[in-house]
Parts: structure tokens; C-alpha cells; sequence
């Protein structure tokens, strides 16, 4: 590489430049990926994701809830205080799953380009604060 005050060599550019043709095609072969999938329909939007869980929460949260009366069904000489046992433990479960969140969002691409400029701005600041310190 060249020093900080020289100029960069013919080798130096020219690898630069293969490699930044490099990553500018693999970037396209990635968006030529994603846009074929989701041509194919392959890929899912996160609130069309999340609906479907809430769905699939919703039925197993009311087996959850139906399960002590299943049991007593199918085990009819369960005591009334084994029956409360299993209603106090699924309770407890059910509490556990509302107590966690999953969260999800969708950012604007504004908002993400600003995220990732501010990223860069602060390495290239990063950068020159370590290069003036290694200068003095």
C-alpha cells in the first residue's frame, strides 16, 4: 500500500479496481437473488409473519386453556385438587409467554440509510482521531 503522502501504485489501483467490480457484482448476483425469490413468492413480510404466529399463538394458547377440562375428561377420577393443580400450572406458563416479547419492526429505508451513514461517519471519525494520534 501506498504511504500517506505518495500516490497509489498502477498494481494498487488496478487490484482495487478488479476488486471493487468484484463486490459490485456480488452485490448484484445478492439482488438478483432476492428479487427472484421474491418473484416466486419465497420470501414473507415480517407483519404478514407475525400475524400468522399471533395466529398459531391464539389456537395453542386456548389448548393451553381447555387442557385441565381434558384431562378431567379423560382422566375422570382426577381430584378437584389435581384439577386445580394443572389450571395453576398452565397459568403459571401462560404467564411466562406474556411476559416475553418478540419484537419485531420494519424500518423505513430512509431510516435504515440514516442508521448506516451515521455507522460510517463515526468509523471514518473513529479512524481520523486514531490516525492524529499515531501523527503527534
Amino acid at each position: 500500500m501506498a504511504g500517506k503522502s505518495s500516490k497509489p501504485t498502477l498494481e494498487e489501483i488496478d487490484y482495487r479496481t478488479r476488486l471493487a467490480n468484484c463486490e459490485a457484482l456480488e452485490i448484484k448476483v445478492r439482488r438478483d437473488q432476492f428479487e427472484l425469490d421474491n418473484k416466486r413468492g419465497e420470501l414473507c413480510r415480517i407483519d404478514t409473519a407475525l400475524t400468522a404466529f399471533d395466529g398459531f399463538l391464539r389456537e395453542f394458547v386456548g389448548f393451553l386453556d381447555s387442557l385441565p377440562d381434558a384431562i378431567q375428561t379423560l382422566i375422570p377420577q382426577a381430584t378437584p385438587t389435581q384439577y386445580k393443580d394443572v389450571q395453576e400450572l398452565i397459568g403459571t406458563q401462560l404467564q411466562r409467554l406474556a411476559d416475553r416479547r418478540l419484537h419485531l419492526s420494519i424500518e423505513s429505508n430512509t431510516a435504515q440509510q440514516q442508521a448506516n451513514t451515521a455507522a460510517k461517519n463515526e468509523r471514518i471519525a473513529r479512524t481520523a482521531k486514531r490516525k492524529k494520534d499515531e501523527g503527534k
